[in-house]
């Protein structure tokens, strides 16, 4: 039997369908419109938890200093971008149970920084005049008047996020490969961050063992954590820098006065490895693949992230 209906606004604004003594039992869902798209929400949930600690006493004997310490963890379901909706039983390797996708992506944040440490002070250095030397006219006028400040910072690294490619997966945007069977131990090999290496080695020494991992079969989401499996985190950093500061009087009244600064940046040339390669997949084809997820670039750091030793030496004549 053929049926015909027409759309037809309410002032309320709401459909209804009228015919010639019929009505179509089903409606095409927001007929003012010429199509529309079911799109999941781009929101997610995130929390931070820290403890937080500052330490900054009074100047005494001409040091003043302060220290600020933050422990935290920061977990979200965000980040490494997927379908928002819910994964039936049976699609995770493995498994046979039914997952909300916020429960499966919920881990470590790409940002989660556990330890984070800045300590800084400035200091009068007692010499010359009243100090250590002052009998001395010649010897205090070269050393009294000096002032040492330094910056000191450490952070842990994030956490790395293991990714896969060009594999068939159901719907979702990002493959993600899955935990070996069998594999045990720490996914960190060949030492620290960037030990042993040069400058013609440093891309060749793969520093997370690839044989940690393995291929997701199609049409399966990998099982593995969404960020910082087996532990798995980037190169931390610690930073020193200072300045050597010192002000001379030109003229008697103090009214013209040279300054002079010797600063250093990374004073100790520590070296901060970065951009670490967490591809653990390359093209893997299509069917199941259980031999290790075999890739010649996963746990590669790409190189210094930070900048090497820097001094420079400075001079201004205020007036």
């Amino acid at each position: 039997m053929n049926q015909t209906a027409t759309a037809t606004n309410t002032p309320g604004g709401l459909p209804f369908a009228s015919s010639n003594n019929t009505v179509e039992q089903a409606l095409t869902l927001f007929p003012q419109y010429h199509g529309f798209s079911d799109e999941f929400g781009s929101v997610g949930n995130s929390g931070y938890e820290a403890l937080q600690l500052t330490i900054q006493p009074r100047a005494a004997r001409g040091l003043t200093f302060m220290l600020t310490y933050t422990c935290s963890k920061t977990i979200d379901d965000v980040g490494t971008f997927r379908s928002g909706y819910a994964i039936p039983a049976g699609m995770v390797e493995g498994s046979s149970k039914a997952y909300p996708m916020d429960r499966i992506d919920r881990s470590l944040s790409l940002i989660d920084l556990p330890q984070n440490l800045t300590f800084t002070s400035v200091y009068d250095l007692p010499f010359g005049k009243g100090h250590w030397g002052g009998d001395n006219p010649f010897f205090s006028a070269v050393v009294r008047g000096w002032t040492l400040s330094d910056i000191f910072t450490y952070v842990s690294g994030n956490p790395l996020a293991i990714t896969g490619s060009s594999c068939t997966d159901p719907g979702q945007g990002q493959c993600m490969p899955s935990y070996a069977p069998g594999f045990s131990g720490s996914a960190r090999q060949n030492g620290a961050w960037g030990h042993g290496a040069t400058a013609a080695t440093l891309a060749k020494i793969q520093y997370v063992n690839p044989n940690a991992f393995e291929a997701t079969p199609d049409y399966e989401i990998g099982n593995l954590a969404r960020t910082g499996a087996y532990g798995l985190r980037g190169h931390g950093n610690y930073d020193i820098d200072g300045t050597l500061r010192r002000t001379f009087n030109i003229l008697p009244n103090e009214r013209v006065k040279l300054e002079f600064d010797a600063d250093v940046f990374n004073a100790v040339n520590h070296v901060w490895f970065g951009s670490t390669s967490s591809n653990a997949l390359g093209n893997v084809g299509q069917g199941f693949s259980s031999s290790p997820a075999a890739s010649t670039s996963l746990g590669i750091v790409g190189g210094q992230a930070n900048l090497p030793h820097q001094s420079q030496f400075e001079a201004h004549v205020n007036f």
